[in-house]
């Protein structure tokens, strides 16, 4: 009873953070509601995660002095062992390279690591979020460098 009393004050904290972030005008002000919410990624719940697995590439943009953090607290989300959560946040992917393409590389790579996930789910989201990444900058992904090309070969074939 107390472990889900636990998930629940999480799940509240970050609806906490994510309004805040939402609302501020200048959204780099509330750096430790980011760190927070970064925080949560290695938390217990599982509804925590998942929450944190959107809030995390929602609101990166905005705190490029938390970006090695994010992504990295991202990433660890993209292996987690609850299907649901590596779904989430492999949704969450695309949106890191939204206003910072300089991530593109590395998530393309990630997402083409993913591709041989073997739940149906799991592969359908790396799907969509290649084919998004595809919408935001074509010319980004097929110029990376030539050394990629066994990842270049995994994208086209999907």
């Amino acid at each position: 009873m107390a472990e889900t009393s636990d998930d629940a004050k999480d799940i509240e904290k970050l609806y906490e953070y994510g309004e805040r972030l939402n609302e501020a005008k200048d959204k780099s002000q509330n750096s430790e509601d980011y760190g927070n919410i970064i925080k949560t990624a290695k938390s217990s719940s599982v509804k925590a995660r998942q929450l944190a697995a959107q809030l995390i590439p929602r609101f990166f943009k905005y705190f490029p002095g938390l970006s090695v953090n994010a992504v990295d607290a991202h990433l660890d989300l993209c292996e987690a062992e609850e299907l649901g959560i590596r779904v989430q946040a492999i949704r969450g992917l695309p949106l890191f390279c939204k206003d910072t393409p300089e991530h593109l590389s590395k998530i393309v790579d990630i997402l083409a690591q993913l591709l041989t996930a073997e739940e149906n789910v799991e592969r359908d989201a790396v799907h969509k979020a290649l084919l998004s990444l595809l919408r935001q900058d074509v010319k980004g992904i097929f110029s990376l460098n030539c050394e990629r090309l066994s990842i270049h070969t995994y994208c086209i074939l999907f």
